[in-house]
């Protein structure tokens, strides 16, 4: 299967200004992303990824890398340890159903 940046989340949020930085300046929003991402299918709102039912998945540990690396900056670095088991794991906030439903994803049986 080809890579499509369109259907993987992880693109959208590390290329999203808007994500890296609610990440950086609030703690809150970082640990409810990496909630959000924990064991849930997001898939791309494009009718052809729903279609073709190509969904994004991560295990915990992926979402902890991912939100650490949003979460650094060039002053503090923050690893997947930072983020791991914060509680709640699989649980969407409704802001963060909104911001990752702008970057174009939507959650199929979330929490």
């Amino acid at each position: 299967m080809r890579y499509n940046q369109e259907a993987d989340l992880e693109y959208a949020l590390k290329t999203s200004d808007y994500i890296r930085s609610r990440c950086r300046a609030d703690r809150l929003y970082a640990e409810a992303l990496y909630r959000a991402l924990c064991d849930v299918k997001w898939i791309s709102k494009h009718p052809f990824h729903i279609l073709k039912d190509e969904s994004w998945k991560c295990t915990w540990r992926e979402a902890a890398a991912i939100v650490g690396d949003l979460a650094s900056t060039t002053d503090v670095l923050s690893d997947h340890l930072d983020w791991y088991s914060v509680g709640k794991e699989g649980y969407i906030e409704r802001y963060i159903k909104e911001d990752l439903d702008y970057l174009g994803f939507i959650p199929m049986g979330a929490k």
